[in-house]
């Protein structure tokens, strides 16, 4: 779990799939401002963002990765033009997954005076899931904020293309 930045011009890119909440991308390609080429692989997205993320796109590139899920949580372009969403596709699976866990426990305490070790071993990790991403999040936010840049807001690009 951590952020980083990449610097430098998306020059191709593979959309995946398009959700309502997040864009999942096959592949997106940079070629970094020390001529260096890097692709990164199944990348998410909110919408807010993956519609910057257009061949010839030239600034920074915020990036996170979370457990299993890597993605761009923000953009600033060359021409001072930003945008910063956090996509959270795991969010719904913890907050759904605890309160089952937790009726889970519940239950089998009432039902057979027994706590099922599985249930509580379930709940730790969604707990720490939650935690984490949560973490993350905050750090994602604080490396784009603490970036400095001006600040302009961010217009709808002309042809999307998504």
């Amino acid at each position: 779990m951590g952020t980083s930045i990449v610097e430098g011009t998306l020059t191709a890119r593979e959309v995946g799939r398009v959700r309502k909440k997040f864009t999942v991308f096959k592949s997106l390609t940079f070629e970094r401002d020390d001529g260096s080429t890097e692709t990164l692989k199944k990348m998410v997205a909110r919408p807010e963002v993956a519609q910057w993320l257009q061949p010839g796109a030239s600034g920074r590139f915020y990036r996170f990765s979370a457990f299993d899920v890597k993605g761009i949580h923000g953009v600033r372009l060359r021409d001072g033009t930003e945008i910063q969403a956090y996509p959270d596709p795991n969010r719904p699976v913890f907050l759904l997954a605890t309160p089952l866990f937790l009726a889970w426990i519940a239950f089998m305490a009432v039902a057979e005076g027994r706590v099922p070790m599985l249930a509580v071993i379930l709940l730790v990790m969604m707990a720490i899931g939650l935690a984490a991403t949560r973490s993350t999040k905050r750090a994602s936010l604080a490396e784009f904020e603490r970036d400095g840049a001006p600040r302009r807001s961010a217009p709808a690009p002309t042809s999307p293309n998504l």
